[in-house]
């Protein structure tokens, strides 16, 4: 999992580094010694003869040698770059290592890569929540807390899995959607549109709410709305003008305040589905979270575990 998630991230620093248009934002640009041209040269063939599956010493070799490259480091490591007009050098920062679109902890992974590489090294529990690997298909998981058992399914958003888990489901009492909160500037497909953004178009756009809305068996069932990465968010606050990416955004730019504008525009989509499908809205259930932080992971789950006992009376008609 995690060697897969390092050949990822090198492979997108690769592609991103060549980009012409990511060069332009970088203004005097990135001039690579031969050593470090020749291990992106390794790393773009992988597109034609296939991603590696593990760490080899050809891949860690490649991986280090661009990663100890000054340039990069200069980008990825917060180190001050030519400043633009308009944006102080936290900003400057920011703006330039978001059109690299890596995991968020690359550095903690890259700078031990040949550990990782060792076929004795075993990651620790920090190297597992921080790891990101993609999830496609349906997980059905069972857990026990506290003498109550709960049963969640991620789906995971899949389009042609929709139809299928929609019509199986039944005793659903709460549906939980996740949004990466801190994904305020741009996508990795084009660096121009705004990831939050997006997911908010995902969310009302794709049919997702009509569709749980329709659906009988998720009819009176609460709808949670959870934005992870809050640690990254607030990071990300003190960096990127909040604004300037949210052009209704009328606030001051603190974490309470965006926040808060996130919420409002989720429960606005919502009401909106709602109105369009002359069903009564409810309110949504919100929730901020840091998955790498357990101690706010044990909290949201507690009062994320009593809304849905709170749901489970409702649907027994012991709670009005």
């Amino acid at each position: 999992m995690i060697h897969q998630m390092a050949i990822n991230d090198v492979y997108r620093l690769v592609l991103a580094a060549s980009s012409a248009s990511v060069r332009e934002r970088l203004g005097a640009g990135l001039v690579f010694p031969h050593n470090v041209q020749k291990a992106m040269y390794k790393v773009q063939q992988w597109s034609m003869d296939g991603m590696p599956e593990r760490l080899t010493d050809d891949v860690v070799a490649c991986i280090y040698a661009i990663w100890m490259d000054p340039g990069i480091r200069r980008v990825l490591l917060r180190i001050r770059l030519p400043k633009r007009a308009g944006l102080n050098r936290e900003q400057q920062v920011y703006d330039h290592r978001e059109l690299f679109h890596m995991s968020e902890n690359v550095q903690h992974f890259f700078d031990k890569i040949a550990t990782i590489a060792l076929p004795s090294w075993l990651p620790s529990e920090m190297d597992i929540l921080i790891s990101r690997v993609k999830t496609t298909g349906i997980h059905d998981e069972v857990i026990v807390t506290e003498g109550t058992m709960i049963r969640i399914i991620d789906v995971g958003g899949q389009r042609s899995e929709r139809r299928k888990w929609l019509n199986a489901l039944s005793d659903v009492h709460v549906v939980m959607f996740v949004v990466a909160g801190s994904g305020i500037s741009s996508n990795e497909s084009d660096n121009t549109t705004n990831r939050a953004l997006e997911s908010l178009d995902v969310f009302k756009q794709t049919g997702i709410v009509a569709q749980v809305c329709k659906a009988p068996s998720l009819r009176e069932a609460g709808l949670v709305v959870l934005f992870n990465k809050t640690d990254l968010f607030k990071k990300k606050l003190k960096g990127v003008p909040f604004g300037e990416h949210m052009a209704g955004y009328r606030g001051d730019g603190s974490f309470a305040s965006a926040s808060q504008y996130y919420r409002d525009l989720y429960q606005t989509a919502f009401d909106s589905v709602c109105a369009e499908l002359h069903i009564k809205s409810r309110p949504l259930k919100f929730y901020d979270t840091t998955a790498i932080d357990k101690d706010n992971i044990k909290l949201v789950f507690h009062s994320a575990k009593s809304y849905i006992l709170q749901q489970l009376l409702r649907g027994v008609q012991l709670l009005k």
